[in-house]
């Protein structure tokens, strides 16, 4: 996967990546496909394995649901912001 990097940064679908920070077979590659593809997002679950929707099944289904959600409304852009609440994922502060 890694030696795949130009291709992969060539890719223009939108992408979701869900890890557990307890899974350490997955953890560099999570963060790599976070840093290549241009419109990849990355949720990391703390205290979390591979089974991230067995393990915490209500996170990873509104961590699913909310990303459709900002896919359907264009707010899924090219890389996020950093600094306050501004993450298409999180519910926003009243």
């Amino acid at each position: 996967m890694f030696e795949r990097k130009a291709e992969l940064a060539a890719i223009p679908v939108l992408m979701l990546v869900v890890a557990g920070d307890e899974d350490d077979s997955t953890l560099d590659l999570a963060l790599f496909l976070k840093r290549t593809v241009p419109r990849c997002g990355l949720m990391m679950l703390p205290k979390t394995g591979h089974t991230i929707n067995l393990e915490e099944p209500a996170f990873f289904n509104a961590a699913v649901e909310n990303f459709i959600h900002a896919v359907e409304r264009d707010r899924w852009g090219v890389s996020a912001t950093i600094g306050g609440n501004n993450s298409p994922l999180l519910p926003r502060d009243k």
